[in-house]
């Protein structure tokens, strides 16, 4: 039912229907906001093609091996792309990192005045992802795909601590799958 009215009412995202008693329905919207801008399309925190904004988003096409190959550029779809479940899977943690950000307070207009860019690599079988504070700071992330939304809490923990300044271009806060945070700084 969900998908439906997202489909019938692309400028806004259903989050819920509640049902009361005894025959009512009740729709929770809340207005579609681009955060993403994927090769020509633009993408809102849910996952969904929206028009383009007047707003600030992240271009995030460098993170992807082909960005034209969506399924669909129609506003008010699900961005997927067309048998890359790499760039799908790579798309879903960015959903979720901005997520997790969001849960920090932030509006989803100023994530994109936060975040710079995504960037993934893959060595000896582990995956890392790299978000590029618009300070210059590097959160690496090792194994994204375990409790991302957590561990990134953590991490702008440690890049919000008044104690120790990471929030100076050049540094790194690294994010273990387990084990402590830890930082440097690069030149």
């Amino acid at each position: 039912m969900l998908d439906e009215i997202n489909r019938s009412y692309p400028t806004y995202h259903a989050i819920a229907v509640v049902k009361s008693f005894p025959n009512k329905l009740t729709v929770h919207l809340v207005d579609r906001v681009a955060v993403y801008k994927v090769g020509n399309v633009y993408v809102d925190s849910f996952g969904y093609i929206v028009d383009e904004p007047a707003n600030q988003v992240i271009d995030v096409s460098g993170a992807f091996s082909n960005v034209f190959d969506v399924v669909s550029t129609k506003v008010g779809t699900k961005l997927a792309f067309n048998n890359n479940q790499k760039n799908d899977a790579k798309f879903d943690l960015m959903l979720q990192a901005v997520n997790a950000v969001w849960q920090l307070n932030y509006s989803y207009q100023d994530i994109p005045k936060l975040i710079a860019s995504f960037s993934f690599e893959e060595k000896e079988s582990e995956q890392t992802m790299t978000i590029l504070t618009k300070t210059g700071v590097k959160i690496v992330v090792y194994s994204p795909s375990v409790d991302l939304s957590t561990r990134l809490h953590l991490a702008f923990s440690v890049y919000y601590n008044e104690i120790n300044d990471v929030t100076k271009e050049g540094s790194v806060i690294y994010v273990p799958q387990k084990g402590n945070i830890t930082t440097s700084f690069e030149n």
